[in-house]
């Protein structure tokens, strides 16, 4: 009986709004099944890669509820992050910054909070990763905090949507804060903002504003003096991972989802010559289960950065991580290892020989494994992601 009124209304509603009902309940349900926040009715569009405020169920009610645990608290250290409907590593990155930075932040009498970027999107669960950290909108936090101390963290790719999203809300809030930093956290130099948009930053904050590099290929004295900011390293903080021994792995190869032109040529070549592999690319998948995968698989290829989370936690989970060197984002003293390639072509031409080699024999897997994650953790491991996160703060708050 429902069902028929249901269709006995259709009749007299407009096509456009028929569309719109129907994209509201395929949201909805992806909403619920990974168990983010229910879905309101609004006549306001749903944008293609996130949320409004106006679309999300409670959103009122659960964002003055954390701001309620932060009114008493005068100092704040805030992250800001993405908040569209995506998962990258510099998200990830960023948020396990904030969460490591928790302690520390309160040694020196600040509260860590996590934001989201652009203002206008709403701050939810994100259903490809599990915030270590929740966020808090930033509106809110304009709303109802008083910070007399305030340190502003804003990825580097953001810069230019923080500064065309300062209503003359924020701007009077931010104007009115005693001591006001920005820090920019430049996690790939590809992305660094333009110097015009860094000194709008530092007219904003006073002059009180710095540069903070993930890697070491781009942590120069010549890059602080071409941005004409203090610059220091913030070596990013790993995660735990699934480790499984090479008996229990499988003939998989995990490709990064990265746009690369030599890509097409490499999974033929592979699909061709080693026909026992399966081929897997990562792709709108969540966190822990991309970390299950890559335990499972023998190799992770990544054609992006190369020094990034596809090379690197491959060997944090008895794994081996194979890319291309590049300069960028490579330490610049990295010592060579069999895995990491001169160039694309390089790769194409050894990788289907190296491949067959290493899994003929588990010791010789094992011992090219562990000369490359020794390696790495000479770069990267949680005592120096400590330290360089205490001493950025020492000399910044």
């Amino acid at each position: 009986m429902f069902y028929k009124i249901k269709q006995v209304i259709k009749l007299f509603l407009p096509p456009v709004i028929i569309l719109y009902l129907r994209f509201l309940k395929k949201q909805a349900i992806d909403v619920n099944k990974y168990k983010l926040f229910k879905l309101r009715f609004s006549f306001v569009p749903i944008p293609g890669d996130g949320y409004l405020p106006c679309h999300v169920r409670g959103y009122e009610k659960y964002h003055r509820k954390l701001i309620k645990e932060l009114i008493c608290f005068n100092n704040f250290i805030i992250f800001f992050n993405i908040v569209k409907d995506t998962i990258t590593g510099g998200m990830m990155s960023i948020d396990r910054l904030a969460y490591n930075s928790v302690k520390i932040a309160e040694s020196f009498g600040f509260k860590v909070i996590q934001s989201g970027l652009p203002f206008s999107y709403a701050c939810i669960k994100n259903k490809y990763y599990d915030w270590n950290v929740p966020l808090v909108d930033f509106n809110f936090i304009v709303e109802y905090l008083k910070p007399t101390k305030l340190l502003l963290n804003i990825p580097e790719s953001f810069c230019f949507d923080f500064i065309n999203g300062l209503t003359s809300d924020i701007y009077q809030w931010l104007s009115e804060i005693p001591d006001l930093k920005i820090n920019i956290l430049n996690q790939n130099d590809m992305l660094m903002p333009s110097q015009f948009n860094i000194e709008k930053l530092r007219t904003l904050s006073n002059g009180k504003i710095s540069i903070t590099a993930a890697h070491e290929g781009y942590y120069t004295e010549e890059r602080a003096r071409n941005y004409a900011c203090p610059m220091y390293k913030l070596t990013p903080f790993l995660p735990d991972f699934y480790r499984s021994s090479f008996s229990e792995k499988h003939n998989l190869i995990v490709f990064s989802p990265d746009s690369q032109p030599a890509l097409g040529n490499i999974s033929a070549k592979i699909k061709l010559e080693l026909p026992d592999y399966k081929i897997v690319i990562i792709n709108n998948m969540h966190f822990e289960n991309y970390k299950k995968i890559i335990s499972e698989a023998k190799y992770v290829i990544s054609f992006g950065e190369g020094w990034d989370g596809y090379f690197i936690e491959a060997y944090l989970s008895n794994s081996i991580g194979i890319t291309v060197k590049n300069p960028i984002f490579f330490p610049a003293d990295f010592k060579d290892i069999p895995t990491v390639y001169n160039s694309w072509s390089q790769l194409y031409a050894r990788i289907i020989e190296d491949i067959k080699k290493w899994s003929s024999d588990a010791l010789l897997y094992h011992k090219v494994h562990d000369e490359a994650e020794s390696a790495i953790r000479e770069y990267i491991n949680y005592e120096k992601s400590e330290k360089d996160c205490i001493e950025f703060y020492k000399k910044v708050l």
